[in-house]
């Protein structure tokens, strides 16, 4: 979770996900404060027609170009080793543009 209080910004994760959700996640956080300052996710759902889907959508593609980010495959990696290895979860895997 992001979030911003008294001009500061946090982002929680919790401590019982696996190593590379918690990369992850910090990196699509990151995405959040970096691409859409001033939204909150939970104002979008509770209070517009907004699609936040967008913002999420941007926010994994964001974070997966972070973490692969002079990072180069290995010769006869597969795409989905290579992003195994840059902490991209399997399930986000269909972000990478």
């Amino acid at each position: 979770m992001y979030y911003r209080k008294l001009r500061r910004h946090f982002i929680a994760i919790h401590s019982g996900l696996s190593e590379p959700w918690q990369k992850f996640i910090c990196a699509h956080e990151l995405a959040h404060d970096r691409l859409h300052p001033g939204i909150s996710r939970f104002f979008l759902d509770e209070r517009s027609f907004s699609n936040a889907g967008k913002y999420e959508r941007q926010a994994n593609q964001f974070a997966i170009k972070l973490l692969t980010a002079s990072t180069y495959p290995e010769p006869g990696e597969t795409r989905e080793q290579f992003l195994s290895r840059c902490s991209i979860p399997p399930e986000l895997h269909r972000f990478l543009s």
